[in-house]
């Protein structure tokens, strides 16, 4: 058993990034909000809590790089490994 990866189960990243949202609310954040660059596929989560700035960036690559790690291809797939590394380039060979 893998240890869990943060929002794996998520349906959608508005789901997730409502959760968040409602999780900030309650801890007391006087503001809140997201940016996404899609160019180095990261998001920018910024928030105002007693009075200070706070900024968080996250990598999409890392969380997918993680994913894969927890997740390696087997051969229970609907594809082959071979098809499975050509949609996952950051997965090296094994």
């Amino acid at each position: 058993m893998t240890d869990a990866i943060p929002y794996e189960r998520a349906t959608s990243g508005d789901a997730a990034r409502g959760e968040i949202m409602r999780l900030l609310q309650k801890f007391g954040a006087e503001s809140v909000g997201f940016m996404d660059s899609f160019q180095d596929g990261a998001v920018l989560l910024q928030f105002e809590y007693r009075g200070r700035q706070v900024s968080l960036r996250a990598s999409a690559h890392g969380w997918a790089a993680l994913y894969l790690r927890a997740h390696p291809w087997n051969n229970r797939r609907r594809y082959s490994q071979d098809q499975w590394r050509a949609a996952n380039p950051d997965k090296r060979k094994d």
